[in-house]
């Protein structure tokens, strides 16, 4: 029982570092001027808030209900995934700031097309936690917002950046 505690902990911090991430001026230069970013972005944003605020009562259903057990092991790969997108565009957005450096023509097809297929994990992911989060209220799960985080300031969205 307390090793589960441990990993909603270890989850819910791991979802904190999506959070930051997603209001980190990397991925914030990254999305710049794209409005389909900044949609899913936003979208992305506030499910996981929604997510964190249902992992209070996870903490405690967990134990009784396989179901439950089985939601938190699907909630937990879709965040790892998220985080390694986010990861991976920091990523980007240092290269690109140093290609801008090196040369002005880093706009190639090549780039344009890896940027396309982060748009698709990135539509994806948010579908999958927006999935996840629905299936939330068929296993009575409630919102328990204890977190700090669910209390954050709205002025740390993405969105605020524009």
């Amino acid at each position: 029982m307390a090793a589960a505690a441990v990993g909603e902990a270890f989850l819910s911090l791991l979802i904190e570092v999506v959070l930051d991430r997603l209001a980190s001026p990397q991925v914030l230069d990254f999305i710049h001027g794209k409005k389909v970013y900044i949609n899913l972005v936003q979208r992305l944003n506030n499910t996981l808030y929604a997510v964190e605020a249902v992992l209070n009562d996870v903490e405690q259903k967990q134990f009784k209900d396989s179901a439950i057990k089985k939601w938190l092991d699907d909630l937990k790969d879709a965040v790892y995934v998220a985080d390694d997108l986010f990861d991976h565009i920091c990523t980007k957005a240092a290269t690109r700031k140093n290609k801008e450096v090196s040369t002005t023509n880093y706009f190639s097809p090549f780039f344009n097309f890896e940027e396309r297929d982060m748009v698709y994990k990135l539509e994806d992911i948010v579908a999958r936690l927006e999935y996840i989060l629905k299936i939330n209220n068929i296993l009575g799960l409630q919102h328990i917002a204890t977190h700090p985080s669910c209390w954050r300031n709205s002025s740390t969205s993405p969105v605020a950046f524009n």
